[in-house]
């Protein structure tokens, strides 16, 4: 806090002259149970192909054929994944 010595003896702060400063809370984000949900699976399904598709995608040593499998099963998981996320996105514009 800076203080002002005015001639006559007087000090001012500031803080005295300036008006109180006004913050807003944070406002909360809430989401519809049909939004959360929504939210959900995508994320569950996001979780999937990251922590066991690819991984599994990546292990893989087994024939070309099993890999091919695999890589397809992965592919049509992300463009679920796509499909999901645009069609939730345009339904809630």
């Amino acid at each position: 806090m800076e203080v002002i010595k005015l001639r006559v003896g007087l000090e001012v702060s500031l803080n005295s002259c300036l008006p109180p400063r006004v913050t807003m809370p944070p406002i909360p984000i809430t989401l519809d149970t049909e939004t959360q949900a929504l939210v959900e699976q995508i994320e569950r399904r996001q979780k999937d192909i990251t922590t066991f598709q690819l991984p599994r995608l990546r292990d893989c040593i087994g024939p070309l054929s099993l890999q091919q499998t695999l890589a397809a099963e992965v592919r049509e998981d992300i463009d679920r994944l796509h499909a999901q996320i645009e069609a939730s996105f345009y339904t809630r514009l």
